[in-house]
């Protein structure tokens, strides 16, 4: 049945206090009897008995069991073996003290795979009442005494019908009363099935073993077949022996059998009365006296103490036979079902009274709030809103990054490359939005906005109102009017709405200040405005040649008075002042010398003009705006240049085979606002993952006292027979159960919280951003944390031997 060959096991192999706990141990155990291991303490008896039944590792030689050989020690193979065909009876009962007696036999028999609960309530009543337990089935273990729960574990080793028990130390917590008729049982089941043995009581091994090894220093110094005749001298103080007693038989005749075991009670008075169909006793003795019921493990036995015979034992008919056997097999399903362990993992965390468990309770719920604030400030410090950063159109081209180009540099790229547009802006322009009601009143905002030009914009989606029609119109995006309607000056009014802006004026902060009216709402997701293609250079501020102003721009806002209708670019306008008459030429700066074409004056009476504005051809204010760029470049370090482009994959690749790097403008401008983030929020995320590093080390080492407090209750499933996937299971279970009621009821207070801060004022949104899919992360995210460092330790306890974890191994 079990066969080890050359097994050797040390403790502190290597070191200077090395135990050779087996030394080259080879032995062969038949399929049946009762072979007892002996010898003095410390010779390595248990040590021996737990390598055999899988309970600890050995570091070589082999060991064959039930045909099965193993040169190695596999937790996983001998936790199958250990549950089919070993019965484990531990000297320290190995019991689990939350359940009762009834509860930690059904345990055993569920891990070996019996789950019918008739054949389970069958099985136990049998054993129990076999080792005297009957009448405690339904008590908890804690409430027994240490030979009661000897016995229950005795039980719960024989239930399953093991093909191998292996006792160590059965009967050391027993009285004397017990002995006899456990070691009876244990002598009755070797008849059909192995059983080894370890004890120091010489009396029992030579009395019940058919085989004795005696064991010294790790060695096997004597193996022998029993053959010890002689009786057994035990006395089992719960019977009484009647012919062993003196009989008074004068009191036969009443009735009455008076039994004694020296002298008789001089003051003994008995009275009994029958009245009614009652029998009334009445007793004065200085004896103690001692009632003998139904119930009383007294027994009255008729007959003479004398030793017992190994023929005595044939009257013992414990038999596991008559029951159906238990169906094992690779596939036999786990004894744990999920909604028991969770059930039990909710009763565990809710039944915590202890102060450690309920700072325990208390410190999942604070850092679970904790999580909260820490991941909505880190939210808003990560958070890539576009309109903090985008400050330029979406579809537009950019030069990056800090890239600085001369006047020549930006016409040669103009000249060189198809499809482009020099776009006048290298940011937002400072505005102006009025709103004047002769009856309600006036209100304005001011707004930073990109001008575009239509013919780049015509397909945008408009929300509300029309496209723009003429050279005094605009439309503005729905990011400009949401932030319009923010002011306060408008709420006032009662403007509250997009319709409401339509018919508003927007006026530019050039030179000359033009005013356009609001016609239309887009849609773009960019903080532009949309203005007639001629109209562009309106809002362009010349600060190199005050007084310089695009003849596209004013076309519809001047008349000519007098001179060309038609303006050349080698021509200028200027306003009538008696100093310059039609064909004088004047200077202008970087552009040379121009040709008066004609006078001007505002077409509408209300709007004037500096004195000293010259009107020129587009391509001349263009040509400007290119010259400037250098200068601008210079005074106040611009690092970029937009461009407009018909096709921008072929635009970029056109760039790049001329040296430079062309980005999508908001690419650039979200990649460069992302940097910035990072530096600004480097301490931030440097204490942030601090905190989270201190999370995680108060769940693990909190889990992992929690984890020590049952270190006996993992050992006691472990030896038994339970795998390490339903110990992983249930504290899986009570992991889950723990986040649930403690992590997340203080994540969804927190959250609801923030939220409530971030609905009281708008100036909260600055310091938190908590959107749904961080609620739902950070729920995932506290889950896993608790489970992965709440698992670890336990990852960790279940490297070691069942051996090893049930002496309380310092993890």
């Amino acid at each position: 049945m079990i066969s080890l060959k050359n097994i050797n096991k040390y403790y502190n192999k290597g070191r200077s206090n090395e135990i050779h706990v087996i030394n080259n141990t080879s032995l062969d155990f038949p399929e049946t009897g009762l072979v007892a291991l002996t010898g003095p303490s410390g010779c390595g008896k248990t040590t021996l008995l737990n390598v055999i039944g899988g309970l600890d590792s050995f570091q070589n030689g082999e060991i064959v069991f039930d045909e099965k050989p193993m040169k190695r020690y596999n937790p996983v193979e001998w936790d199958v073996l250990r549950n089919e065909k070993v019965g484990y009876i531990f000297q320290n009962y190995n019991l689990v003290l939350s359940k009762t007696v009834y509860e930690n036999i059904e345990l055993a028999l569920n891990m070996a795979g019996l789950y019918n609960k008739r054949e389970i309530e069958d099985r136990i009543n049998y054993v129990l009442k076999n080792v005297g337990m009957y009448n405690y089935r339904k008590r908890n273990v804690k409430a027994l005494s240490g030979g009661q729960q000897q016995r229950v574990a005795i039980a719960r080793a024989l239930a399953k019908d093991p093909e191998v028990v292996l006792a160590d130390e059965p009967t050391g917590n027993l009285d004397a009363n017990n002995t006899f008729e456990i070691m009876s049982i244990i002598k009755k089941i070797s008849e059909s099935r192995l059983v080894i043995l370890v004890t120091h009581e010489r009396g029992l091994v030579d009395f019940y073993a058919d085989r004795i090894i005696e064991l010294a220093d790790g060695k096997v110094i004597n193996d022998y077949i029993n053959t010890n005749s002689s009786g057994f001298d035990h006395v089992d103080e719960r019977n009484i022996y009647l012919k062993d007693l003196n009989y008074d038989e004068a009191l036969k005749e009443s009735g009455i059998d008076y039994y004694y075991d020296h002298e008789k009670d001089p003051h003994l008075n008995v009275k009994l009365i029958e009245l009614r169909g009652n029998l009334y006793i009445k007793v004065n003795s200085k004896r103690k006296i001692k009632y003998l019921d139904e119930d009383t493990e007294i027994r009255l036995i008729d007959d003479h103490y004398k030793k017992r015979e190994i023929s005595d034992l044939s009257e013992n008919d414990f038999d596991l036979s008559q029951f159906p056997d238990i169906e094992n097999g690779e596939k036999k399903k786990s004894f744990l079902k999920w909604k028991d362990v969770f059930k039990a993992g909710f009763k565990r965390v809710f039944s915590r009274r202890k102060f450690v468990g309920r700072l325990l309770l208390l410190g999942y719920f604070l850092i679970s709030g904790l999580t909260v604030f820490l991941l909505a400030s880190f939210g808003n410090a990560t958070n890539v809103d576009d309109r903090q950063f985008l400050n330029t159109p979406k579809e537009m081209l950019t030069l990056g990054p800090k890239i600085r180009l001369t006047s020549s540099q930006v016409n040669e790229l103009l000249d060189d490359v198809d499809g482009i547009e020099l776009s006048p802006f290298l940011n937002t322009v400072y505005t102006r939005i009025y709103y004047n009601d002769y009856y309600q009143g006036n209100a304005r905002a001011s707004v930073s906005v990109y001008p575009v030009m239509k013919s780049y914009y015509d397909d945008v989606l408009i929300t509300h109102g029309r496209m723009v029609e003429s050279t005094t119109e605009i439309v503005i995006d729905e990011w400009v009017a949401e932030e319009v309607l923010a002011s306060k000056s408008f709420t006032d009014l009662g403007i509250t709405d997009f319709e409401g802006l339509l018919g508003s004026e927007l006026t530019n902060n050039s030179y000359m200040a033009l005013n356009f009216e609001i016609v239309g709402i887009a849609k773009t997701e960019s903080p532009i405005v949309i203005l007639d293609d001629d109209a562009i250079y309106g809002f362009y501020q010349n600060d190199f040649s005050d007084g310089l102003m695009s003849y596209g721009a004013l076309k519809d806002r001047i008349v000519i008075t007098e001179g060309s209708q038609t303006l050349t670019e080698n021509q200028v306008y200027v306003m009538y002042d008696g100093s310059l008459e039609i064909g004088d030429t004047v200077g202008l700066w970087g552009l040379g010398d121009k040709e008066v074409a004609g006078f001007y004056e505002p077409a509408d009476t209300d709007f004037s003009f500096d004195t000293f504005a010259f009107i020129v051809h587009d391509d001349v204010y263009k040509e400007s705006i290119i010259n400037q760029i250098e200068e601008a470049f210079y005074y106040y370090e611009y690092t970029g240049v937009l461009f407009y482009a018909d096709n921008p994959e072929q635009a970029i690749a056109d760039f790049e085979a001329k040296g430079y790097d062309l980005y999508n403008s908001y690419d650039a401008a979200k990649l460069a606002f992302a940097e910035q983030q990072r530096d600004d929020n480097a301490t931030f995320i440097t204490l942030l993952t601090v905190i989270i590093v201190g999370i995680v080390v108060y769940i693990f080492f909190m889990m992992r006292s929690s984890m020590l407090n049952r270190i006996k209750e993992i050992g006691v499933y472990r030896a038994i027979g339970a795998s390490k996937k339903d110990i992983y299971k249930i504290f899986f279970a009570e992991i889950i159960a723990l986040t649930t009621i403690a992590s997340l009821s203080g994540y969804l207070i927190s959250s609801y919280i923030v939220n409530a801060l971030q609905r009281v004022s708008e100036d909260i949104i600055n310091i938190f951003y908590f959107p749904i899919t961080m609620f739902i992360g950070g729920i995932v995210v506290i889950y896993l944390l608790n489970l992965v460092f709440g698992m670890l330790p336990i990852f960790t306890l279940l490297f070691k031997t069942p051996a090893q974890i049930t002496s309380k191994y310092d993890i």
